[in-house]
């Protein structure tokens, strides 16, 4: 099976919960994370292809600082002042994503996407990647009905011709 890629996207919003953090010009926010699959329409549907999902945060949150979510939109809240890169790893059934999202407050959202490859996937999962569009090999994401059966006939749909000639036989195979 070709690999199979897929676009996640990652929304971030955060607001100003008290303007008084204790360090001037940095006022405490309250921000949130969410993880959606974008399917072939570029629609946002839930990443589903992912068990879990574990945000590797700012040293500074200390026992938050990794926190793993189990479903989805999986949903991360926190407040904090500071902006900074966290590392995201979406767990897949084959292998883990590592990407790495810049958190930041200008802007009360945004949204970044990034293309995740699928090398080789297993069947349960290449099941799962069909929810969200179709998959090389597939026609719209689903193998046509009777598509193994024709091929089986085409094999089978020949012609054989044999000649005698002094003991010995001489046959011609044609194929339509």
């Amino acid at each position: 099976m070709p690999d199979v890629k897929r676009t996640i996207k990652i929304v971030t919003e955060s607001r100003i919960s008290d303007p008084n953090s204790g360090i001037e010009g940095f006022p405490l926010r309250q921000w949130s994370v969410e993880i959606h699959l974008l399917n072939d329409h570029g629609e946002p549907v839930p990443a589903s292809v992912f068990p879990k999902v574990t945000y590797h945060l700012h040293p500074s949150f200390e026992q938050r600082a990794t926190q793993t979510i189990k479903s989805p939109p999986f949903r991360i809240e926190e407040e904090g002042w500071g902006e900074f890169d966290m590392q995201i790893v979406l767990s897949a059934p084959d292998k883990d994503h590592s990407i790495t999202h810049d958190l930041n407050f200008q802007s009360s959202k945004y949204e970044s996407k990034h293309v995740i490859t699928f090398k080789n996937p297993k069947p349960p999962l290449l099941a799962q990647l069909r929810e969200s569009g179709p998959v090389p090999g597939d026609e719209n994401g689903v193998k046509k009905r009777g598509q193994e059966e024709s091929k089986k006939k085409k094999r089978a749909d020949k012609n054989v011709s044999c000649l005698s000639l002094d003991r010995e036989n001489i046959c011609l195979t044609a194929f339509r």
